[in-house]
């Protein structure tokens, strides 16, 4: 629950709403940085807590 509270917050920041989808896994597992197969390419995605400081930078 703290996490959908922290998405609430960032979506009420940087004024957008973000899709059922991205909500459900931030909500469940957090974020993700790790390699992606097959083409092993790098992806990140971030937890709720970091994106408003991702945001500004």
């Amino acid at each position: 629950m703290q996490a959908r509270k922290a998405l609430a917050e960032v979506e009420r920041v940087l004024g957008v709403q973000f899709p059922v989808d991205y909500l459900t896994f931030i909500a469940s597992h957090g974020g993700l940085d790790e390699f992606i197969p097959p083409a092993g390419d790098f992806l990140s995605i971030y937890e709720a807590g970091r994106l408003i400081a991702r945001h500004h930078c």
